[in-house]
């Protein structure tokens, strides 16, 4: 994982963690990883008393994120916060941990599908 949040870093990409959880939890959780440094921030939505998958917590993201909804990509493993992202009209990657996994059958598409971080990167290198 470490190598690919550094290629993400190096091309330019803002990260943010966001997520369902308590900020300060979040916070300890990815520096007990030894990754909290790579995040330019956490996003959580417990500031808003919502849950993702509705749609103001995807425009709170991209409000902490300051990008506009065309650059402000999701990345997550859980299909609920790619359907979550797609209805709220932003980018999404799907990262299929596991090869017969199959994306919920809802009316919404990640974007791109990786198998890990590391081939997400791959295409920003391209």
């Amino acid at each position: 994982m470490l190598p690919a949040l550094e290629t993400l870093k190096k091309c330019g990409c803002k990260l943010l963690a966001f997520s369902n959880g308590v900020e300060q939890s979040l916070r300890t959780l990815l520096g007990n990883a030894g990754v909290l440094s790579y995040f330019e921030g956490v996003v959580s939505v417990d500031d808003i008393k919502t849950f993702k998958p509705n749609p103001e917590v995807y425009a709170y993201l991209m409000s902490r994120g300051g990008r506009a909804r065309e650059e402000t990509w999701l990345v997550s493993s859980n299909p609920f916060d790619v359907i979550g992202a797609k209805a709220a009209q932003l980018r999404a990657a799907w990262v299929k941990r596991n090869s017969g996994a199959q994306f919920d059958p809802w009316e919404f598409e990640p974007d791109v599908v990786v198998g890990n971080l590391l081939e997400l990167t791959a295409g920003l290198k391209t």
